[in-house]
C-alpha cells in the first residue's frame, strides 16, 4: 500500500492492490480510508473497490468534496475540471461525510508552440477567498495530467513542472510573485513537497530537504510563553494584528507565524478544525528534532475571526511527546527523560 491523500478528521486514504479476486484486471487498485486517531489507528473505515489503478494514466486529485479524476492526456484547461464528479468522498472516522478546512489547489493550463502559461489558484475559506498566480513554467514544458502543487503555510504555494531535461521548481508567495529554479534531473529528483516551502530531493543514494528560494515568510516578532500547565500566552499579539500583520487573515498562516520558523531538519504539520461559524482550533505539530529526549511538540491555538476578517487569539495549550524509552509516548505537559 501507499499513501494517496490525507483527509479531514485524522483519516488517511491508501492506494492498495484490488480486493477483486474474480480474474478481473490485475492492474486495478482499491482506495481505502483508514483512521489515524490515537487508539484507533489502522482501522479500515471504508473501501472503494477498483476506484483506481496502477497504470498512471489518471490520478485522483483532492477537491473540497473529495477526490476526483484528472486524466493524463485530456489536454483540458482547468484541472481538475469544475464539473468533475467525486469518485472518493471525504469521510470522517465514523464513515459519515466530512469536509476539510483549509486551502484547495487547482490550475489552468494554456499550451502554446513555445512556452505556454500556468495559472495556480489557491481556494481558501472565506474571507481569504481565492488567490491566483499566472506565470510561464519555461521552455519544453510538458503539462501532463495534474500539476504537482500544494499550498504553503504562509499563503502561497510550491509546485514542480516537467520539461525536456528535468524539473523546474516554482515558489509562489502571498504577494503574488513567483520564482522558478531549474533542476537537472540527471542528478536530483523531486521526491516530495513540504508545506513549509521546502522540497525533498534525492538522487537514489541520499535525500535532503532544501529551501532553494529562501524563507520570505512573515513571522510574528514575539514568541509565545508556556506556563507549567501548558497554557499558552501571546503577550502583545493584538498589537501586531492591529498593526496590519498579513498572517492575521488566515488561521494557518497565523499559527505558523506565531510558532516561528522550523529548523531545516524539522517536520511541521498544521491542522485546522472549525469549531463554529467564526471559531477555529489550529494545531501545529513539530517533530524530527535533533533531540534524543523530545520526539514532537504540539501547540493548539483557539482563534476567532472578527468582523474585519482578521483572526484573534483566544487561548492555547502546549504539549509534547517523548522519544522511545524516554517517557510518555502520548502528548502531555509531563517532562521527557
Amino acid at each position: 500500500p501507499s499513501i494517496y491523500e490525507l483527509g479531514p478528521d485524522d483519516v488517511v486514504y491508501l492506494h492498495v492492490d484490488s480486493s477483486i479476486d474474480d480474474g478481473g484486471d490485475e492492474l486495478a487498485a482499491d482506495i481505502i480510508a483508514v483512521s489515524l486517531a490515537e487508539g484507533d489507528a489502522g482501522r479500515e473505515i471504508e473501501r472503494w473497490v477498483g476506484a483506481s489503478d496502477w497504470i498512471g494514466d489518471s490520478e485522483l486529485v483532492p477537491t473540497r468534496d473529495g477526490l476526483v479524476v484528472v486524466g493524463c492526456c485530456d489536454h483540458v484547461v482547468e484541472r481538475p475540471a469544475p464539473d468533475a464528479g467525486v469518485r472518493i468522498p471525504w469521510v470522517d472516522r465514523s464513515g459519515g461525510p466530512a469536509q476539510p478546512a483549509g486551502p484547495v489547489m487547482r490550475v489552468e493550463v494554456q499550451t502554446s508552440a513555445e512556452h505556454g502559461s500556468l495559472t495556480v489558484h489557491r481556494d481558501d475559506d472565506p474571507p481569504v477567498g481565492t488567490r491566483s498566480w499566472t506565470f510561464e513554467p519555461g521552455e519544453q514544458w510538458q503539462p501532463r495530467g495534474m500539476v504537482r502543487v500544494i499550498p504553503t503555510f504562509d499563503g502561497g504555494f510550491i509546485a514542480t513542472t516537467w520539461h525536456g531535461g528535468g524539473s523546474r521548481l516554482h515558489r509562489g508567495w502571498a504577494d503574488g510573485s513567483v520564482l522558478t529554479i531549474e533542476l537537472d534531473d540527471s542528478f536530483l529528483f523531486v521526491a516530495g513537497l513540504d508545506p513549509v516551502g521546502r522540497f525533498l530531493v534525492d538522487n537514489g543514494d541520499w535525500f535532503a530537504r532544501v529551501e532553494p528560494f529562501g524563507d520570505r515568510t512573515e513571522y510574528w516578532a514575539g514568541r509565545y510563553d508556556v506556563d507549567d500547565d501548558g497554557t499558552v500566552r501571546l503577550t502583545g499579539i493584538d498589537d501586531a494584528i492591529d498593526a496590519g500583520a498579513g498572517w492575521a487573515r488566515d488561521p494557518v498562516a497565523f499559527a505558523n507565524a506565531v510558532t516561528g520558523p522550523p529548523e531545516v531538519n524539522e517536520i511541521r504539520t498544521i491542522d485546522v478544525q472549525r469549531l463554529g461559524d467564526e471559531r477555529f482550533r489550529v494545531v501545529v505539530t513539530d517533530s524530527n528534532f535533533f533531540d534524543d529526549s523530545v520526539a514532537a511538540t504540539r501547540t493548539a491555538f483557539d482563534l476567532r475571526r472578527d468582523a474585519d476578517g482578521r483572526f484573534r487569539f483566544d487561548s492555547g495549550d502546549w504539549t509534547q511527546s517523548c522519544q522511545p524509552n524516554r517517557g510518555h509516548q502520548d502528548f502531555s505537559t509531563d517532562l521527557c527523560r
